[in-house]
């Protein structure tokens, strides 16, 4: 092995088996600011 792994971190097999199903759905998606939206916050705070 190359690269020993750390013991609170999962390997290989643990990894590939993980199931997803068990996860939370999140609607919530970040979205990057664009100049514009940065410019329009600053105006109205101000």
């Amino acid at each position: 092995c190359l690269f020993p792994t750390p013991k609170d971190k999962p390997g290989i097999a643990e990894v590939r088996s993980f199931d997803k199903t068990n996860l939370k759905k999140t609607q919530e998606k970040k979205t990057l600011l664009t100049k514009e939206t940065i410019k329009q916050e600053k105006a109205e705070s101000s």
